[in-house]
């Protein structure tokens, strides 16, 4: 089974495969603020071995960059060479 991860649940539902050789979490609750939240200890735990986080990008998740570094999971901006919108 190949594990991913996605910043949030817009994210997930993006990338989201019917497959039952994926197992996708979500990295924060959807109630919480992109800007500022910070995964716990436990949350972080439950990353460990994923091989991909897919993030939104354009500085959204930019709390997560600190604790997601140290992760060996390749980290994919799905907003990558997508102008933002002004």
């Amino acid at each position: 089974m190949v594990r991913y991860a996605a910043s949030d649940g817009y994210v997930a539902y993006r990338w989201r495969l019917s497959s039952d050789a994926i197992e996708l979490t979500v990295v924060y609750p959807r109630d919480a603020d992109p800007h500022a939240y910070e995964p716990s200890p436990r949350e972080l735990a439950k990353l460990d071995g994923v091989a991909v986080i897919f993030l939104n990008g354009f500085g959204l998740e930019e709390a997560l960059q600190s604790p997601l570094k140290n992760l060996s999971a390749d980290k994919i901006e799905v907003s990558h060479g997508i102008p933002p919108r002004k």
